[in-house]
Order: C-alpha cells, then structure tokens, then sequence
C-alpha cells in the first residue's frame, strides 16, 4: 500500500511538508546555494531525464516504481524492466553519484508519478541535510532528528513526496497533499449559510469582487477630498496590493483545481485499470465456464438410439453460462434415458447445480435405477449441496422402443413436455402432468410416473420456460399459447427445421428486447412415420 493509498483509507491528506517552518528556511538557504553548482544541475537532468524518458515508458508497460543505481564512475543506470524501451543510463554525473556514495546510498527507488521538479527536491533535501546522513565514525546510524526520521517506516513527507532511506536504497514515494488553498475553499464552503459545495463560491464572488473594489475606491475617493500626496501613495499601494493578490488568488486557485483533478483522474485512471482487469479475468473465467458447461452437454453426434431416434437440441443461455441442462444416454439395446432441467435462477451459480444433475444422471445411467429413485436422488443431492433458495424442475424420461413406450416424471417443470403426434388429426398436447413437486427444497417428495405410447413419426419436444416468458419491448409474453399454436403449425416440418424455425421466431417475437432468461429447446421424432 503506497503512503497516498493509506492517506485515503484514514479520510486525511497531509501537509506539503513536515518540516518545521526554521528547517525548511534552512532547506531553501541550502537549495539556493546548491543549484548554482554542478550537483544542482545533474539533479535537474536527472529530473529532465526521468520524467520525459524513463517514467512515460514504464508507465507504458506497466510498471509503478523504476529502479536506479548509482556508480562511481558518474553513470546513474536504470535497472532494465519487461516492456521497457529507453535509454537504460545517464552520463556525467560524477557529482551527484559522488554525493549519494557520501550519505550511503547507492540506489533509487522511484515511483512513476514523481515529477522533474519532485525528484530535484528530494535531492535538495538530502543535501540540506548530508551532515545527518552521512555514516559515523563507529558505523552507526542516525536514531534521531531528520536523519532518523529517513530510515524509519513513515520516512519523511517532503513536497508531496514520502521519503524512506533503507538499506543504502533511496526510496520516493508521490503522496497527493491538499493545498493550503483548498483547505480554505473547503473551510469556506463549509462556513457557508446556504449552500456547502461549489455554489457558495460562486455566490460570494460578486460580494467579495465589490468589497475588493471598494477597498481601492475608498482611499482614492480619501485622496480627492484631502488632496493629499501621502492618501495618493497609499491608494497606489492598496491597489496594488489588491491586484496581486486577485491575481495571485486566482493562479494559485486554478493551480490548485487543475492539482486536484489530476489526482482525481490519477485515482479514476487506477480504477478503472483494475475494473478492467477484473472484468478481463472474470470473462476469462466465464469464458472457461462456458466451455465446461456445454462439454456437459451430450454430443449431438453420439445421441443414445440413432437409428430410432432423430435428436435436435438448442441451448441459448442469458449469461456465458446458464442453469438450462440436458443430458440423453442409452440403456441396453432397445431404451435410452433423458433427463431435461431447469435450474431457478442463471448465470454461475445456477451452471453450477447443473454439475449436481449431471452427476446424478451418470449414476443413474450406469445404476440403472428406476425414474422415481433418480429423481428423489438428485433432490437428495440439491437439499445438501445447494442454498435453501435453489430449487430445479425436471422431467425424466426412459424410451423404450420395443415397446414403443415412453415413461417419464415431471417434477415442476413448465411447460409440460409438448407431444407431437404424426398423425396431424390429433392435436398437439402437453404430457399429462405427473403431480411430483419440483426438487431441492424438501428432503422427502412424492415422485408419481406416467407413460405414453409413441407412434412412428410421434415426436417430444421439450422447453424451458425462458421460450414462453420470452418479453418484447411492449411487455408481452411469448406465452404458451402461442407456443402451442407454432408447434401445431409447424410441426410437420422436419424435427431440426421445427427448433430452429421455433428458435427464430422467439427471437422475432421478443425483438430488441433484452434476453432474461436462459432458452433452451430438446426435442426427438421417432424414425418410421
């Protein structure tokens, strides 16, 4: 954590230095005196070198802090870095590394925010106070006063800088300070009596601009009635006065404004950078997910009865991932087993509790257990491993084609599975319901199967329920209505034309409107008709 990062967890921002105002008149003495040698001009162009080369590289390849040392021979060397292409040294500085061997240090550790300026005075300041760095005739180190102060963890806070000596390495830190400037704008606007944000200055302004100008008018007008000389120099001077400090009021005012918003968009430019970053690493993650999820999904080559059975299936989730599941196997010779669910809910931690049902529907299939016994399994399962919020509708089914025979269990789900039979004279009808409740939210349920008689050309199709609620832009419901109405238009057509024409027209009915809801179509004709 930077010092500037804790500074806003504690809700405090600190003073440009903290210096006693004797010390820092002995530091601007001792800089005066020092940029007129050779050692304040290496500084500058070290400063120069940095801010214009070194620093907007590493920023470019993302590095916070760069890494510097100090020869003998007069060559401050940059520390090479991945992504990084600049000039790795900067020469005749004989001067400026001689002085950094004098207080024991030999390297520079350097955030990327410091500015040309920062680092000079930094420099300035180690020099102001050599004597106290400088290493005792017994080895030891400083304990106390400023050069104690440098090898402590807080370090010192010197022009927006926080200054750490450790281990022979000079560490720089930048630390955002509010200006004294802005304290007063902010004390200001609290002060006021209508209004606490930027409003009171704006209002005050007209006041404060005719107290300003009445200032001067008053010793003027004093002049014309006296006609003094000496009221004459005293308005000169008043005015004077007046304008630099409106002047400088409003320089130092826009310096301070155009401070705070770099900082502000420093901070704004941070933050973005790790939301983007995590919004990076959890597409990544959905990505991945995704591609889980669908090798859930049974291969559409390798469905159980090809030969018998004509298989399409479509899977549209509203998120990279989604709590729609289905899963086909054979049993035996003449039986295949399906299983098609819903889980409450979408996105990651419905996708999750679909790995529940799949789990179970392979023991199922390698068990050979009954309907019922897989049902009250996988709610067994949902009771212990899932929130008590969760729940999943599902319809098991066997289909036996010896005996042309279709058992199945609808736990919930809705709609109903939809019997296509091929003789068109017969309606297109919704399996009878079996009356089991939906899973995961009791340890015990009643589980009730049924059966149907499946003609050659017959076909099952199965939905969820993201089809009927299916929303357009006016609020309407794709409904089961008018899904009954499609099927029993189209459902001549071939199993796989049926699904994609039924796909398309959800998609046309629900237009621009945002998909809510995981979509999710299995369907099989039997081969013969």
């Amino acid at each position: 954590m930077t010092h500037a990062e804790h500074i806003t967890q504690e809700g405090a921002s600190p003073r440009e230095t903290d210096l006693p105002f004797g010390h820092y008149c002995r530091y601007k003495l001792s800089t005066m005196r020092c940029r007129i040698r050779s050692l304040g001009k290496q500084s500058l162009r070290l400063g120069r070198w940095l801010e214009s080369d070194v620093f907007p590289a590493a920023s470019q390849a993302g590095h916070e802090v760069v890494h510097l040392e100090a020869r003998p021979e007069g060559v401050i060397r940059l520390e090479p870095k991945e992504g990084m292409d600049t000039t790795l040294e900067l020469t005749d500085c004989h001067e400026l590394c001689a002085f950094l061997e004098r207080i024991a240090i030999r390297s520079l550790e350097l955030e990327t925010r410091l500015e040309s300026n920062q680092i000079v005075d930094v420099l300035m300041f180690l020099y102001t106070y050599r004597r106290a760095l400088s290493p005792r005739h017994d080895g030891s180190k400083p304990a106390t006063g400023v050069g104690g102060q440098l090898l402590s963890d807080h370090g010192v806070h010197f022009c927006c800088t926080q200054i750490r000596v450790r281990d022979q390495a000079l560490m720089v830190e930048y630390s955002y300070c509010v200006t004294r400037l802005s304290q007063l704008v902010r004390w200001f606007e609290r002060k006021h009596l209508h209004f606490s944000d930027h409003r009171a200055l704006f209002h005050a302004a007209p006041r404060y601009g005719a107290l300003a100008v009445a200032l001067s008018l008053a010793v003027l007008l004093a002049f014309v009635l006296t006609n003094s000389l000496q009221l004459l120099i005293v308005a000169a001077l008043v005015q004077g006065a007046v304008l630099f400090a409106a002047v400088y009021l409003f320089f130092r005012g826009m310096g301070s404004i155009e401070y705070d918003n770099e900082e502000k968009a420093y901070r704004l430019a941070r933050a973005h950078a790790d939301l983007t970053r995590h919004a990076a690493r959890i597409h990544d993650d959905l990505a991945s997910a995704r591609t889980v999820q669908r090798k859930l999904l049974p291969d559409p080559r390798q469905m159980p009865l090809a030969e018998t059975l004509e298989w399409i299936s479509s899977f549209a989730p509203e998120t990279e991932v989604g709590g729609d599941y289905f899963d086909a196997a054979q049993l035996g010779d003449h039986k295949a087993a399906m299983v098609f669910a819903d889980v409450s809910g979408h996105g990651m931690a419905a996708a999750l509790i679909t790995v529940i049902v799949k789990m179970a529907f392979r023991s199922w299939v390698e068990g050979e257990w009954s309907l019922s016994d897989f049902a009250r399994r996988v709610n067994r399962d949902l009771c212990q491993f899932t929130p008590d919020s969760s729940f999943v509708v599902l319809v098991a089914a066997i289909y036996d084609h010896a005996n042309e025979r279709l058992d199945f269990v609808n736990c919930g789900h809705a709609p109903e599975p939809f019997h296509l039979p091929a003789d068109l004279s017969q309606p297109v009808v919704g399996l009878p319901r079996t009356g089991s409740m939906l899973l995961g939210l009791e340890d015990y349920i009643e589980v009730h199967e049924a059966a149907l008689s499946l003609a050659p050309g017959d076909a099952i199709l199965l939905a969820t329920d993201g089809l009927t609620e299916a929303m357009n832009d006016q609020g309407e419901l794709y409904g089961d209505d008018r899904l009954v109405e499609f099927l029993t238009t189209h459902r001549s057509k071939p199993v796989a034309d049926l699904v994609a024409s039924l796909v398309e027209d959800v998609s046309r009915f629900v237009g621009t409107a945002q998909q809510s809801d995981d979509r999710t179509v299995l369907a099989f004709r039997v081969r013969g008709g």
